[in-house]
């Protein structure tokens, strides 16, 4: 089992300058959560991926065309942890960086915040490109795209 140590809060890109930190923004419904009222633990992957999706819109290179030049992004390990509950109704702002990619790999840091600007909950999501089920070098043009995020 890996430990989640985050010392310091976005953005967190092994001291690179100018990496864009992409913010995205959603209500929770009530359908998300347990029945406790909290937001139910699966969801929160769900909404991680959402925020992720959209940064690789923002890269220009969204995920249908990637497919297309038979590009996939296969997740290799998620570490979340739960700081505060989260509950229905909620207006959660998620923050996403990339703190390294490589031609092969890539490894993202993301963050969920309250309206109250609380930490709630942070995700550390590593990756491999892949094509034809193997592991795969990344073209320079979408690493260059990449590392930017």
């Amino acid at each position: 089992m890996k430990a989640l140590v985050v010392k310091n809060s976005l953005p967190v890109n092994n001291g690179k300058k100018g990496v864009a930190v992409s913010t995205y923004e959603r209500k929770v419904f009530s359908f998300e959560c347990d029945i406790y009222g909290h937001l139910n633990n699966a969801a929160y992957l769900k909404i991680y991926e959402e925020a992720r999706s959209i940064v690789l819109d923002q890269s220009g290179f969204p995920l249908e065309d990637l497919m297309a030049k038979g590009i996939s992004l296969y997740l290799t390990d998620v570490t979340l942890k739960f700081i505060r509950e989260i509950k229905s109704g909620t207006l959660l702002t998620v923050k996403t960086a990339a703190r390294e990619t490589t031609r092969v790999r890539f490894n993202w840091f993301q963050e969920m915040f309250n309206p109250d600007g609380e930490l709630c909950s942070m995700a550390i999501v590593n990756g491999a490109f892949v094509r034809n089920g193997r592991p795969a070098r990344i073209p320079a043009e979408i690493l260059s795209a990449f590392s930017k995020i």
